[in-house]
């Protein structure tokens, strides 16, 4: 970004002298106005992390020794923010043309324990929110959007991805389609939510100053405010990055039209609709016999998050019987990892 060149020592600056972050003014204020406007939300609060934020949620919606339906492909650090406070993981379906959360298999997933949904825009690419959302209101389920890697993706209707579930997170981590190298937010139409999540996570000076003097604790579970400096950069990048995300989009949909089918690519969702994806890290299903040799490199094999190491922090699962097969049968689908293969044939970079 040309800007950061000319004028990051006036933002540094700029961040330095103040502490209006800390009282959610300032920058952070007009970052979390941004959001508000593209989300089409009463509510959003910046914070350091999609797994802070997805920590904070779980702590915001007191959900704990519950059972929550998630996709078997999930990062794992979303999980583990649901997993730490003792719930169990139910691992759904999936798409097999956009590898997210399938909302026909959430039926088989559903028990007495279950709380909430938890969708993975996989790869930047919008879920299908709408069934999704209509399937947790039909069942008093809490809909959590994990939308890190889709800020700036939209659905087939226009939509900003994400935006129909109760609360919704994104990143602006390294790499993503908009970024200031690490951050995120949470965005939710729910006023009690929000209240919960300032409790949650905010420095007290906050809490005072929108929850009013009795409700303002130090005593909050996190500290997940998001770095000033991070906030700064977005709100003078924003307009910028979006045009230059687009523009991506754009391209990205062009090259699949023309070479999806001779490489044997399903890609007809993307070719359609251009900004359904950020194109983060897009999956798409292949077929071996068009695909060239010297691309092969590029074929990848679905890895559920139960063939994983769990690490310090072991995460409960259950995969309903009758989805085992499908999972099962995904991990030997192959797929084509569109970034991977842009890298192996160099001619048809677009960016």
């Amino acid at each position: 970004m040309r800007y950061l060149r000319h004028e990051t020592e006036r933002l540094l600056d700029q961040v330095i002298a103040n502490r209006d972050h800390i009282t959610g003014c300032g920058d952070v204020f007009k970052l979390e106005k941004i959001l508000k406007q593209h989300f089409g939300k009463q509510h959003a609060l910046a914070v350091s992390s999609a797994t802070s934020g997805i920590t904070a949620i779980a702590y915001a919606a007191d959900l704990h020794d519950a059972e929550v339906i998630a996709s078997p492909l999930s990062w794992g650090g979303s999980l583990a923010a649901l997993g730490l406070l003792g719930n169990t993981m139910v691992l759904a379906g999936v798409e097999s043309r956009t590898l997210n959360l399938d909302p026909e298999s959430l039926p088989l997933c559903l028990s007495p324990r279950t709380r909430a949904v938890l969708s993975t825009d996989q790869g930047g690419t919008a879920a299908d929110h709408e069934s999704i959302a209509a399937f947790c209101r039909a069942h008093g389920l809490l809909y959590i959007s994990d939308s890190a890697c889709s800020m700036g993706a939209y659905d087939a209707q226009g939509r900003a991805a994400g935006s129909l579930a109760d609360v919704t997170v994104v990143s602006f981590t390294q790499g993503k389609g908009i970024t200031a190298g690490e951050g995120a937010a949470i965005v939710t139409e729910h006023a009690h939510i929000h209240d919960r999540l300032l409790q949650a996570s905010q420095h007290p000076e906050r809490q005072g100053k929108e929850l009013g003097s009795f409700a303002a604790s130090e005593f909050a579970p996190l500290n997940a405010r998001i770095h000033p400096f991070a906030a700064t950069l977005l709100v003078n990048s924003f307009e910028q990055q979006m045009d230059r995300l687009k523009d991506k989009q754009q391209r990205m949909s062009n090259f699949l039209a023309r070479h999806s089918e001779e490489l044997g690519i399903e890609a007809s969702l993307y070719s359609a609709h251009p900004r359904i994806s950020t194109y983060f890290d897009t999956h798409l299903p292949v077929d071996l016999s068009k695909l060239p040799a010297e691309l092969e490199g590029a074929i990848t094999y679905p890895r559920p998050v139960t063939t994983k190491l769990m690490g310090a922090y072991p995460v409960s699962f259950r995969v309903p019987s009758p989805l085992e097969p499908h999972l099962e049968e995904l991990q030997a689908t192959p797929y084509i990892r569109l970034n991977l293969l842009l890298e192996l044939h160099p001619e048809w970079q677009y960016c």
